[in-house]
């Protein structure tokens, strides 16, 4: 029984203990937060001599838009529902694709996508080799 309570009470401690430190932590969190949450410019530390502010100008508006794609959206007619197909291809010929698919978009030329490079291939392949139904 003298284990019990001996275990007990140091967990109590130790309870008591983590909670003032979480605590002290938590109120850090938010001190941090309430300052960020001020202006610098409004923000004055006498201990800290007043420093230059720096200000960053704000981007234009047409700046601030994600970037466009490389590749043009697809013609009407090509926007058909795609199906997955699961492949396995040889290391050379997956690093190749990799490659051509770099190249491609760099040079913002088309088929510029993985999935665009093989559509092409086999459809070209399907056109060669009789298969019209493409």
């Amino acid at each position: 029984m003298d284990r019990r309570s001996d275990f007990a009470s140091d967990l109590a401690a130790v309870h008591s203990e983590v909670a003032a430190d979480v605590g002290g932590i938590i109120d850090a969190v938010r001190a941090k937060k309430a300052s960020k949450a001020t202006r610098p410019d409004q923000m004055q530390d006498p201990e800290r001599p007043q420093e230059a502010q720096i200000t960053i100008p704000e981007r234009p508006k047409a700046e601030r838009q994600r970037r466009i794609r490389s590749t043009p959206p697809a013609e009407p007619e090509a926007r058909a529902v795609l199906e997955n197909v699961t492949t396995r291809l040889h290391r050379e010929t997956n690093e190749l694709l990799t490659e051509a698919s770099l190249h491609q978009r760099l040079k913002k030329l088309t088929p510029a996508t993985r999935q665009d490079i093989i559509e092409v291939a086999v459809q070209e392949w399907l056109h060669a080799n009789g298969y019209r139904g493409v």
